[in-house]
């Protein structure tokens, strides 16, 4: 959509408010479309009367669709990332080795609740990660950037 003096618009009354606010004269809106339906609206607006060109319009079009793309490839890697997930779970789920993710800044975050409890000999509580049976009685030891940090071990261990 193209408005080249929005006082003047006749489609619909007034424009919208923000752009009265900030004084906006003429403006022109094209589709970021989706896979399913529109993602979203790009505009390119100014304080000054404004007559677009055939080039102005075709260079928001071109921004728009860059923008769709990114939306497309993002939304694909999202689905990928859910799916890698949802594969790690069940891998740990039916694994009869613990496994578990622990980073340098916060320790063990995830443990996989059947080894743990086959391993230990306790099951986590109920409504918790296996990984809040873990406490921070090891001995420091350095993280990739040289930074000094506990590892965390079984309460079991003790």
């Amino acid at each position: 959509m193209i408005v080249e003096d929005f006082d003047a618009e006749t489609r619909f009354r007034g424009g919208p408010a923000l752009l009265r606010r900030e004084g906006i004269v003429s403006g022109i809106s094209v589709i970021i479309q989706g896979d399913e339906a529109p993602y979203g609206v790009l505009g390119a607006h100014t304080r000054t009367l404004r007559r677009f060109t055939r080039d102005d319009i075709n260079f928001v079009q071109a921004a728009a669709n860059v923008l769709a793309q990114g939306g497309i490839k993002r939304k694909a890697a999202e689905e990928a990332l859910g799916k890698s997930e949802e594969k790690f779970r069940e891998i740990a789920q039916r694994s009869f080795d613990m496994i578990y993710t622990c980073y340098y800044d916060r320790g063990i975050t995830y443990m996989s609740p059947p080894a743990v409890t086959r391993i230990l000999g306790y099951a986590p509580p109920p409504n918790s990660s296996a990984a809040s049976a873990v406490t921070t009685s090891a001995p420091p030891c350095r993280s990739p950037n040289g930074r000094r940090h506990r590892r965390r071990w079984p309460e079991a261990n003790r």
